[in-house]
């Protein structure tokens, strides 16, 4: 099958720990790649990424050219493929998305969330648990001087039924971040408003309280596993330390005979 396409494959210093952010790592060639289609970009990034032992802040590659050279995808550190365009920007849809497979099971322990209405801005999704949780604008409904923006920001749910939003809530105009401003005052208040309703109400209390159910089954079945993993292990290792206490037996009854045969005979 013909190629169709070339992905980059390429590294930079983490500066977190003190790499050069502008110069490969050491040891790790940049190089492009022949590939058929966004598919097998995604893979040969992925595996470029495993075999180098790249971070998300290591990774520089994933630039995908079509044979006239033009930029037609990015390929992500997850391994899933954008449009150029979509590589930065929020609820952007993926041109492929190795995790978005058919036969993945949902996740039944996945947080519930509900709509909340801002006036004169739009509308929100929230969902979390106590203590934790997000709120993020619903795709396409949520605008600031006339234009339509994207967030999300993180809230911090209380058992009592309150909820606090974290400060410098950052809007990204049509979701692309490369573009940031910050919220205004009038619409931190106006989503501190909406946010105190909802969550004194009825509907509000019972879905923070049924994520947190099941965060706390999810944390049960992750205990479960993680006992019984580790119970097997020590199974294991009191075998080996049985094993290995007749082995010590064994070698001292080697010894005493050993000895006993080169004992000077009366």
């Amino acid at each position: 099958m013909p190629m169709r396409y070339t992905v980059t494959l390429s590294s930079v210093g983490n500066p977190t720990y003190a790499q050069d952010p502008d110069r490969p790592l050491p040891g790790v060639a940049n190089m492009r790649k022949p590939v058929v289609n966004f598919i097998e970009a995604s893979r040969v990034c992925r595996k470029y990424i495993d075999d180098n032992d790249l971070s998300s802040r290591n990774w520089s590659g994933g630039d995908v050219h079509d044979r006239s050279g033009a930029l037609v995808a990015k390929v992500s550190y997850n391994g899933k493929v954008w449009t150029p365009e979509g590589a930065n920007t929020l609820n952007a849809k993926p041109l492929y998305d190795p995790y978005a497979t058919q036969d993945r099971p949902a996740d039944p322990f996945a947080f519930d969330s509900h709509v909340v209405d801002v006036p004169e801005f739009g509308q929100i999704s929230v969902t979390g648990c106590y203590g934790i949780g997000t709120i993020a604008s619903v795709p396409g409904a949520f605008s600031f001087g006339g234009r339509t923006v994207e967030f999300i920001h993180g809230v911090t749910h209380l058992a009592e039924g309150g909820i606090e939003m974290h400060p410098d809530l950052i809007l990204h105009p049509a979701g692309n971040m490369s573009i940031s401003i910050t919220a205004p005052k009038e619409m931190l208040n106006s989503l501190a408003q909406a946010l105190k309703e909802w969550a004194a109400s009825l509907e509000g209390r019972v879905l923070v309280m049924s994520n947190e159910k099941k965060d706390k089954l999810r944390t049960r079945e992750y205990l479960t596993r993680n006992a019984a993993h580790h119970g097997a292990e020590m199974q294991r290792f009191i075998s080996l330390s049985t094993e290995n206490d007749v082995a010590i037996e064994d070698l001292d009854d080697a010894i005493e005979q050993l000895q006993a045969e080169q004992a000077p005979k009366p």
